[in-house]
């Protein structure tokens, strides 16, 4: 496929690739892809992009994002959630794991913070027309009414 330009399936069918931009991802380092990969095969590659692993002031601002989508959520059900700066740093401080990157946050919020918010809905304590503040202190949520 990476020399000619085509894919041949078990039933001998062949598939072109000669247009097609074909991205390999990796969690190596840099530093180990030679080490790693046998050189015929780096040679086949065209590039190679490297990714500095994200800051905390970027996960900060996924964890943001995230935050926002669940009050566009929320909003839905006639429910306002406004977050302190604080919440998304301590999604940050519990999720993050150098070896995942963002990917946890998005676990954590639903394994924790969702989590809550549906038992505050279901027992009631949450209602339609409802605004709250969602805080983050001591490594758990709490959520203050508006």
């Amino acid at each position: 496929m990476l020399d000619e330009g085509h894919l041949t399936d078990g039933k001998g069918r062949k598939v072109n690739f000669k247009n097609t931009l074909i991205l390999m991802t990796s969690n190596l380092p840099e530093e180990n892809l030679k080490t790693f990969f046998r050189p015929e095969f780096l040679n086949r590659l065209d590039n190679t992009l490297v990714f500095k692993a994200l800051e905390k002031s970027e996960l900060v601002q996924i964890a943001q994002i995230k935050l926002n989508a669940l009050a566009k959520r929320l909003n839905a059900q006639r429910i306002e959630a406004e977050f302190t700066p604080a919440a998304a740093e301590g999604i940050v401080e519990k999720s993050y794991d150098s070896q995942y990157g963002a990917r946890p946050i998005q676990r954590y919020i639903q394994k924790h913070l969702e989590s809550l918010l549906s038992r505050e809905i279901i027992s009631g304590k949450i209602k339609a027309d409802s605004k709250i503040l969602i805080d983050f202190k001591d490594g758990e949520f709490f959520l203050k009414p508006l």
